[in-house]
């Protein structure tokens, strides 16, 4: 990773843990706020591709999702698990939130399992 690219991700991180820890210190938000961060398109694979995104990048369509609260368990990064995709996310806010998006809209995406706790 080159320079540039280490201190922007540094400084996203840096701004990630900034918004968390304003919002654990305030009661109403403490131990009840889950974080879903992710990107709106992937990068390509090789040195060159990753510059730049579209349909004739190959991997353009792979995104990273992080999750983040007291609803995911802590897992780490996850590469031997199933594929999940982008339209799985408004699902799996709305199961964060308690609501049923599948109800709602029969033909959506399922939530990522692997982000909420099931409810007991």
């Amino acid at each position: 990773m080159s320079v540039p690219a280490r201190q922007s991700a540094r400084s996203v991180d840096g701004f990630i843990a900034e918004i968390w820890n304003i919002m654990q210190a305030m009661p109403e938000y403490r131990g009840s706020t889950t974080f879903l961060i992710t990107a709106d398109h992937g990068r390509g694979h090789d040195l060159e591709g990753w510059k730049d995104h579209g349909d004739d990048v190959e991997g353009s369509s792979e995104i990273w999702i992080a999750a983040l609260g007291p609803d995911t368990p802590a897992r780490g990064e996850r590469i031997q698990c199933d594929p999940v995709t982008q339209s799985q996310i408004a699902a799996t806010i709305a199961e964060l939130l308690g609501y049923d998006h599948g109800k709602a809209f029969s033909s959506a995406a399922a939530p990522l399992s692997d982000v909420v706790v099931p409810r007991r």
